[in-house]
């Protein structure tokens, strides 16, 4: 285990631009940034993307530790977050990116991550669920399309990286860096939904999710293999500013220990 590790921080810096970033690739097509351990006030919770896209904790509470430095903790029967109007609608192609901690498969086995719904209506719907222990990205549920992981593809209790691609025609599932993805059915066009929640399913106010999340990131673009693994391999890839810099021999993946990942250690660290 790392003597000391940085976590991003009002206090300790972390890059708000591209300008400022390490890894400035990271903020081309980001359309949301919510990061635990970098703003929560009260209820609010901050988008650092840049975009205002600011949201309200109903019943989240904060922790501190895990693979940012802190994660956003959901009931799985009654908490989630509320990010307003849609973020991704009516972008025709999209990434996800969540650092996510499940403890349990959600509310009757169906643990949202993140989605854009309204009464009715799963317009985009990330989550994880327990008839094959995988992860599933339900592109709108009006006419379902939907793209899933392989069986046994995401566990519980340990810290993963979950990615969904949606590039106009299909979707791909990521775990880990790893692309997992099984099947998928034919592409229907993305509907008109009302609003952004994490942990809970907006369409039913139901399906909550049961763990931990660390920060849930929203493109207007698809991802490259190789930028999906780079976020895998480094938790604070958006973040990290030019001073943290990852050296260029590369970063070893997180290493999951009790619930906790450790970031690398870079520089000068503030523990």
């Amino acid at each position: 285990m790392p003597a000391a590790q940085w976590h991003p921080s009002y206090a300790n810096g972390f890059a708000r631009n591209a300008a400022e970033a390490a890894n400035p690739g990271a903020w081309d097509g980001l359309v949301l940034n919510v990061h635990a351990p970098l703003g929560n006030t009260g209820d609010l919770i901050h988008d650092v993307s840049g975009h205002g896209k600011n949201g309200t904790n109903n019943g989240v509470t904060f922790m501190p530790g895990g693979v940012m430095g802190g994660a956003w903790d959901f009931n799985g029967s009654s908490d989630y977050t509320d990010l307003g109007s849609t973020i991704l609608n009516p972008f025709t192609t999209y990434t996800i990116a969540a650092w996510v901690f499940a403890t349990g498969w959600g509310e009757s086995g169906f643990g949202r991550i993140y989605e854009e719904g309204t009464n009715g209506v799963d317009g985009i719907s990330l989550f994880v669920r327990d008839t094959t222990d995988n992860v599933r990205l339900v592109h709108n549920r009006g006419a379902p399309a939907f793209y899933e992981s392989t069986a046994n593809s995401f566990t519980l209790n340990e810290w993963h990286h979950v990615v969904a691609v949606y590039n106009g025609t299909r979707g791909w599932i990521y775990v880990d860096g790893d692309d997992v993805t099984d099947d998928s059915t034919v592409n229907t066009p993305i509907v008109t939904v009302a609003s952004a929640n994490i942990g809970r399913r907006r369409s039913g106010n139901d399906r909550f999710f049961d763990g931990r999340i660390s920060s849930v990131a929203t493109y207007n673009r698809v991802f490259a293999p190789s930028e999906i693994r780079a976020h895998a391999n480094d938790p604070h890839y958006i973040v990290r500013p030019k001073q943290l810099a990852v050296p260029s021999v590369g970063v070893a993946k997180p290493l999951v220990n009790s619930g906790l990942v450790n970031s690398p250690v870079i520089g000068s660290l503030v523990g």
